[in-house]
């Protein structure tokens, strides 16, 4: 089950803080636990080692995983939907215990198509990677394979997979990133999971200052036009995801009450910039009435943050402005 988008952005950022941390025991720092169900997992010594293995085997499944950040949104809708709903201890023990079990599984399962992510450039090329497989979904194919470029001598290029069955329109589609490797070898290093409803568009490569970034341009088919891409930062030799969502949660609070927005923002990641329309609580789905925000963006870690708004006038349906027609 997916979250809705706005409640799915302002979850985003717990689930960035369950990583091993300086704690003895769980797999964040006992010390400054703030909600109830932190402190019963502190104060408990079978749930504090049940959440420290947890966050260990979670660490290792992003660093193994091709999809970091769909793990840590699957992440994200456990603590919500799972762990933080449990009313006492022992329901608080059989959600981890299922957790767990369901980590194991991925672990597993991982552990065992690593070697499958390497095939030939020329194979890579024209053909879908057999581990990337989805039952039930028809056959794959490769219907665009580019070279991107390099970052720090990692040379890396990309294949966009439709999944059909026979001549009917794809169920789902999907982008591959291989980094290309000695003797025209390529590894699959960022696979996002396909989903029918999203759309993925020419990734590439953006820099901005010292920082490399890769983007993955994605949307969700629908009057929300949401926003599905993921991005990268180069860092230590390899690519880490970012936490591109988390600020639109922030968005929802610091707007005016009773305003809120319906759609997908897509943000410039190299200016740090993005702007969007503004609904009221009375507008129609394509007709928003409350003006534009112009968002500032920043960097917090391995974050985009939302630094400043700027609202301001904008066309009877949210559409810019033109210069001198009370853009302000």
């Amino acid at each position: 089950m997916r979250l809705p988008a706005p409640f799915a952005a302002a979850l985003m950022a717990l689930v960035w803080a369950i990583m091993p941390g300086a704690a003895a025991a769980a797999s964040f720092d006992c010390g400054r636990a703030t909600t109830p169900i932190e402190r019963r997992i502190c104060a408990d010594p079978g749930l504090s080692a049940a959440d420290s293995q947890l966050g260990q085997d979670f660490d290792a499944a992003l660093t193994l995983s091709l999809d970091p950040a769909g793990l840590r949104a699957s992440q994200t809708e456990w603590l919500t939907q799972s762990r933080d709903k449990a009313a006492a201890n022992d329901e608080l023990a059989e959600a981890y215990a299922r957790r767990q079990k369901e980590l194991d599984k991925m672990l597993a399962q991982l552990r065992a198509t690593e070697a499958g992510r390497t095939i030939g450039a020329a194979e890579a090329r024209a053909n879908c990677l057999p581990i990337l497989a989805i039952p039930d979904a028809g056959a794959c194919k490769v219907t665009a394979a580019e070279e991107m470029g390099a970052v720090e001598g990692h040379a890396f290029a990309y294949a966009s997979y439709e999944y059909a069955k026979g001549e009917e329109e794809p169920d789902y589609r999907r982008v591959v990133i291989f980094e290309c490797l000695a003797s025209a070898m390529s590894h699959a290093v960022i696979a996002p999971d396909a989903d029918a409803a999203f759309y993925y568009d020419k990734p590439r490569l953006l820099h901005a200052g010292r920082r490399t970034m890769l983007q993955i341009p994605a949307y969700e088919s629908g009057t929300g036009n949401f926003n599905r891409e993921r991005l990268f930062v180069w860092r230590d030799g390899r690519w880490r995801d970012v936490d591109i969502t988390s600020w639109e949660g922030e968005l929802a609070r610091r707007l005016p009450a009773g305003e809120g927005v319906w759609q997908g923002i897509f943000p410039d990641y190299v200016a740090l910039k993005a702007s969007t329309p503004v609904w009221r609580k009375d507008d129609g789905n394509a007709c928003p009435s409350g003006g534009r925000a112009d968002l500032g963006l920043g960097w917090r870690g391995d974050r985009i943050a939302l630094e400043t708004i700027r609202l301001r006038k904008a066309g009877e349906c949210g559409e810019p402005l033109r210069p001198g027609r009370g853009d302000n």
